[in-house]
């Protein structure tokens, strides 16, 4: 093994990290995600309002993030109930909102030229608590 593929990073850390990242990469779902970094357990019904969304597209969001592994759901009488099972991923998406909170403050407090970085990327994402 060369010092160039000790650097490399593994093909399957990369598609896994694409594969994480696309989960992320849908406005319903991250409105979901955010619903549920702040109030879990949450039935189907109350996710699709707070997502802004019809029940059958909250639902094959919430199987495809299932699915992944991201969520876990449990049945409470007729309903069943969606929670994030994945610490891993609850940082992730923390770090994602957090990043998206400063980013547009910032645009909002600042007047920004063209000919500079419209953005400034924090080093990262203060640790969750």
């Amino acid at each position: 093994m060369t010092a160039v593929d000790e650097r490399r990073v593994p093909d399957d850390h990369v598609a896994c990290a694409v594969d994480t990242l696309a989960l992320l990469a849908s406005a319903s779902r991250l409105r979901i995600i955010h619903a549920l970094l702040h109030e879990s357990p949450l039935a189907v019904g109350v996710l699709a309002d707070l997502a802004d969304l019809s029940l059958s597209a909250t639902s094959q969001h919430l199987n495809r993030m299932r699915r992944a592994g991201v969520l876990k759901a449990t049945k409470d009488g007729v309903n069943v109930l969606y929670e994030l099972a994945d610490d891993r991923f609850v940082n992730l998406a923390d770090a994602a909102f957090w990043y998206a909170e400063h980013m547009v403050d910032s645009d909002h407090h600042h007047h920004h030229d063209d000919d500079h970085r419209r953005h400034q990327i924090p080093d990262r994402a203060p640790p969750r608590p």
